[in-house]
């Protein structure tokens, strides 16, 4: 009996000794898990806009900021600019081009499907083309100038080629431009294609698709695209556009937690946008510049020929006050006309820093001499300038018309360069003039000063803007003549090596500052206000306001809980 009772005993401690055991380890392993939060798939982000879509196609976007949004979530193209401002394959796999620069041959993604299903290929590519080709094509004249002198060929269902008649490197920057589906639009020609129901329709390729055909209730809803080709595919599971008429209506839509995001935020209601619990603000410089052009090319303006004169003109605004104070803090002070946020831009160059003195003695070197009150010590009889204190060399005046047009940020800004202007004894006329006006007189040379807005693209190509061959057939409208600069921005567009190009741009950017053919005031930025919801949003250089949504695989609403084990040291 005694044995039996041992036994039992035995067993009984080797029960408790095993509950013991299984005690410590789960102990052990409740110890070395871990409940966290990871970002996941879902969850719907709102952006509120100004205006209506009007079309969704990417061959007649081009005019409209909120189609153009729309499209570059919707549509891709063979190539596409990453976060970093680079071009990069989209629906092309890659390509090469011919040692004469002529040839560009693309490979196509082979595993491409549009969002109903049917395969991708070569064909589309040539159809989209072809729409461009066509003399009846509604949109750019100029980019439907430079289509028409490309040749486009059918290799193989996943091969094309584009022969250019000269070497222009800046050409696949058009290759960017979002491919439509000829499937769908077989027999479309450029005369139909504002009329066509696929515009509110459309079926593209991109992230995403439109879900909702119609847009008059003031939204659009997007969903993310489960037949999107990238591996990497966003985690947010749609997008809704809502549109408003004015910023003013955005801005307080965004204030009280209606949308998510808006882009464009001003200056001077960051106060506003950060007041949003936890909202960020991303901001990025564009391509596009507002400048002072000057007419190097009339005789009856001399001074404007004069190195020294435009320098003076350069140091005696104060630009940095001018965007804080007239533009609400809506730009970066430009000291080259290629954008800070391009590959190609050069920091390293002469700069002119806000300096009246300099100003002052550089017209003074120049012979431009302030007269002295009442003619005192100048032998010159009493004269306006004389009274107004404008600066006199030989019988002439330092004075000359600055032309704007009506919008009010340019007429303000005219308005407080003619008054530090006047301050070094230079008379600027603010003449008020439309757009139309302004160009017709920018085309015929009969100005003498215009504060003009220049549109950069994608690529750094400066050609159609400084060289001298633009003078003539091209957008160098202030008529500079510089033959080594030229032959720089002529070589540029004909290599494709990057290193080489920079190389070149960073010499003319040299030149550009050292001659000041015109004055870079400032380069125009985009604000991107984001709600705490929102998480990864980020924001790399922009070469135009859609390219905000390069990230958007990364953005995320929605968190999940996963258990992790930690590593106990």
């Amino acid at each position: 009996m005694a044995s039996v009772i041992r036994y039992i005993r035995w067993q009984i401690l080797l029960a408790a000794s095993g509950l013991i055991l299984a005690a410590v380890l789960l102990s052990y392993q409740a110890v070395g898990m871990e409940e966290v939060s990871v970002p996941a798939a879902g969850g719907r982000l709102v952006e509120g806009v100004t205006g209506w879509p009007q079309y969704l196609n990417p061959l007649i976007s081009l005019d409209n900021p909120v189609d153009r949004d729309i499209c570059a979530l919707v549509f891709e193209g063979l190539t596409r600019y990453n976060e970093r401002g680079r071009l990069e394959p989209a629906l092309a796999t890659g390509w090469n081009v011919s040692l004469d620069g002529l040839v560009y041959t693309f490979w196509l993604r082979q595993d491409v499907l549009w969002q109903d299903g049917i395969g991708f290929s070569a064909d589309d590519v040539l159809f989209t083309i072809g729409l461009l080709q066509d003399p009846a094509y509604p949109g750019p004249a100029d980019l439907a100038a430079l289509w028409r002198t490309v040749h486009v060929q059918k290799v193989n269902p996943w091969t094309v080629t584009f022969t250019l008649r000269e070497p222009y490197s800046p050409f696949l920057e058009f290759t960017t431009i979002g491919i439509l589906p000829a499937h769908l639009l077989d027999g479309v020609t450029g005369a139909r294609l504002t009329n066509l129901a696929f515009n509110r329709q459309p079926v593209g390729i991109g992230r995403f698709r439109v879900a909702t055909p119609n847009w008059d209730d003031g939204r659009l809803l997007l969903t993310v695209n489960p037949l999107y080709w990238d591996e990497s595919r966003p985690r947010l599971q749609e997008i809704e556009f809502r549109f408003y008429p004015d910023y003013e209506s955005v801005l307080s839509a965004f204030e009280v937690g209606e949308i998510h995001s808006m882009g464009n935020i001003r200056q001077a209601d960051i106060v506003r946008g950060e007041s949003v619990e936890d909202a960020a603000l991303f901001t990025a410089s564009l391509p596009r510049y507002t400048a002072v052009l000057l007419n190097l090319q009339d005789d009856a303006l001399p001074f404007f020929q004069d190195r020294m004169v435009r320098q003076a003109l350069l140091y005696g605004i104060n630009r940095s006050a001018l965007i804080a104070d007239v533009l609400d803090g809506q730009g970066t002070v430009a000291h080259s006309p290629i954008s800070p946020g391009s590959w190609a831009y050069y920091g390293d160059i002469r700069r002119y820093d806000y300096d009246a003195d300099s100003a002052a003695e550089a017209l003074d070197a120049a012979g431009w001499r302030l007269p002295a009150r009442d003619g005192q010590g100048t032998g010159l009889v009493e004269s306006e300038a004389l009274r107004d204190g404008v600066r006199i060399r030989d019988d002439s005046e330092l004075s000359f018309a600055l032309f704007t047009t009506g919008s009010p940020a340019h007429e303000m800004l005219a308005r407080a360069l003619s008054a530090y202007w006047a301050k070094l004894g230079i008379r600027a006329t603010v003449q008020t003039v439309g757009a139309t006006e302004l160009f017709q007189a920018l085309e015929s040379g009969e100005f003498a000063a215009a504060l003009v807005d220049i549109d950069m693209q994608g690529d750094p190509d400066l050609y159609a803007f400084w060289s001298e061959s633009a003078i003539r057939e091209g957008q160098n409208y202030s008529g500079w003549r510089h033959r080594q600069a030229s032959e720089l921005l002529e070589q540029a567009r004909q290599l494709h090596e990057i290193e080489q190009r920079t190389t070149l741009y960073y010499h003319f950017q040299q030149i550009f500052a050292d001659e000041l053919p015109a004055l870079p005031l400032y380069f125009h930025t985009f604000t991107y206000a984001v709600a705490g919801d929102v998480q990864n949003v980020s924001m790399g250089p922009l070469t135009e306001p859609s390219d905000r949504f390069a990230t958007v695989n990364d953005w995320f609403l929605v968190w999940r809980e996963v258990i992790i084990r930690r590593i106990n040291p």
